[in-house]
């Protein structure tokens, strides 16, 4: 039950050192505002699942269209780029990470987006199986052949000087070389689930250069941040490359080393909000080389508490559509051979030109990307819309190489959903903690009326979960006397013993605020 109480009198702020006309404390900042998924900038039949999965999961429409994208992405990515300028080109893979807490149905929107990418790479593995069966076959036998020359060659019954013993050397090199011609492919592979970075361009270098990772659960993150396998260093050269498109070389114990000569790595990740925490850490302690400023962040509301028991289904002509679309996608462009370049046309290069534009002025002083958080992110951010845009062309079905004046004001509308995320993320990433701390702690002291406490009694009504260590409540306590929230008590101590637990009164305004 939530108690109000009166104000407090005169003398009681007398008392307290408040003074007779309190000053309203500055406002605790809020976390910055997101958008809701544009929808209605994907085309009607990517528009329609992406709605019909949120009505049926009861999830935010961000989960569905986001992973989407990044599956979309990943169909067309090392094969397609998008011409900006008559000297600058980009890829079209993206790197899609969307936040949510457990139990948010992640996985259940996660399966429907992927299942057509995991049937396609079925499909290509069958059929590729007698291939692989065959080319294997024909090395053992190679092999076979070697090691028996080998042993004429060099075994104990091989006399010195004999003619027969130099004719199998002969005949073993070039058996051995015949060996190393036959090629065995390697089962065809669209996505990975998470890996080490090293397994990861191991998968990359066998499967031509490009690799997806789709993963409702994204350890990949926690591994790349955390350093957990590269001795506590982020990993984060692979990411780099992967998404720039930059040449990368894998070494492989027992084996020479692999030149990838233009590395392709997509993301369709979502994560639990506690990753930004490890992301923060790198931040703060400058690992961070930039690979944070090339993800296309969301972070959607919670639908928790507002959620219905009985929902639509998906209707089977609109998953149908998806999976025949995004699958037949995923199948052309399987085929190394098959690339685009895709241009805009005139209308649509004024667009993209006009949005660049307009973003140059935001780098300086006061702009959206003036601070350290935003000024790398928005760097990448007109080259992220030529991305978008070549994805969502390809997605229209309206074949062609040229990308219309549509597409790219869609392809904006994508990238302003992302900039407002971004800055959402990094803001949790920055001081979002503390003000978020700030925020709870008004809310706890006024929740429990205490108008006039001491440390201990606030930390002794807190949660323990929530709050483990007085520590971090005293932490934010200061920082509420800083800003006036709170106004901290003159207390004497003389003598021996422990001094008397800090005593603050509140100031009235917390009161008067029932938001």
């Amino acid at each position: 039950m939530t108690l109000f109480f009166e104000p407090l009198t005169d003398q009681q702020m007398h008392e307290a050192g408040l003074g007779h006309h309190l000053e309203a404390p500055p406002p605790l900042d809020t976390e910055p505002a997101v958008p809701d998924f544009p929808t209605t900038a994907l085309s009607p039949w990517w528009q329609s699942w992406v709605e019909a999965v949120a009505e049926e999961t009861q999830t935010p429409p961000d989960l569905a269209g986001v992973v989407s994208l990044g599956i979309v992405s990943a169909t067309i990515a090392g094969r397609v780029r998008v011409q900006c300028t008559s000297r600058h080109s980009e890829p079209t893979n993206v790197f899609t990470v969307l936040a949510m807490p457990p139990a948010a149905r992640k996985s259940s929107v996660f399966a429907r987006a992927v299942a057509p990418l995991r049937a396609v790479e079925q499909a290509l593995a069958e059929e590729a199986a007698p291939v692989i069966a065959e080319a294997a076959a024909r090395k053992r036998l190679a092999e076979d052949r070697a090691d028996y020359l080998r042993k004429q060659a060099t075994g104990p019954k091989a006399r010195p000087n004999d003619p027969d013993k130099e004719i199998a050397r002969l005949e073993f090199v070039e058996a051995s070389q015949a060996v190393e011609e036959i090629t065995v492919p390697v089962e065809p592979r669209l996505l990975a689930d998470d890996a080490t970075t090293e397994a990861l361009a191991s998968l990359a270098a066998e499967q031509g250069g490009r690799i997806a990772v789709a993963s409702a659960e994204a350890g990949l993150l926690d591994i790349v941040f955390s350093g957990r396998y590269s001795g506590g260093t982020p990993a984060t050269d692979l990411l780099l490359r992967g998404h720039a498109g930059d040449s990368y070389s894998v070494d492989r114990k027992g084996r020479v080393r692999e030149r990838i000569d233009s590395l392709c790595i997509t993301l369709a990740l979502t994560f639990q909000p506690v990753v930004l925490d490890t992301m923060k850490t790198v931040r703060e302690s400058g690992g961070s080389r930039g690979e944070l400023e090339r993800f296309l962040f969301a972070i959607p509301k919670s639908l928790l508490g507002t959620r219905k028991v009985r929902t639509t289904a998906v209707p089977d002509d609109v998953q149908a559509d998806y999976d025949t679309i995004v699958g037949g996608l995923a199948r052309d462009f399987y085929d190394p051979n098959r690339t685009m370049m895709l241009t805009f046309d005139s209308a649509a290069q004024e667009a993209w030109y006009c949005f660049a534009e307009a973003l140059e002025p935001e780098f300086a002083g006061n702009g959206f990307f003036g601070e350290r958080d935003m000024e790398g992110w928005g760097g990448k951010l007109a080259g992220a819309v030529a991305r978008i845009a070549g994805i969502l062309h390809m997605a229209s079905r309206r074949g062609g190489e040229v990308i219309d004046e549509p597409t790219v004001q869609a392809a904006i509308e994508l990238g302003r959903y992302f900039t407002d995320h971004a800055a959402r993320a990094f803001w949790q990433m920055g001081s979002g903690d503390i003000y978020a701390q700030e925020r709870e702690v008004v809310a706890l002291v006024r929740r429990k009326g205490l108008r006039d406490f001491t440390a201990r009694e606030l930390f002794t009504a807190a949660s323990r979960s929530r709050w483990p260590a007085a520590a971090e409540l005293h932490k934010v306590l200061d920082s509420l006397a800083d800003l006036g929230w709170v106004a901290r008590q003159e207390q004497e101590h003389s003598g021996p013993g422990r001094p008397p637990s800090p005593r603050y009164t509140a100031h009235p305004a917390i009161f008067e605020d029932r938001a």
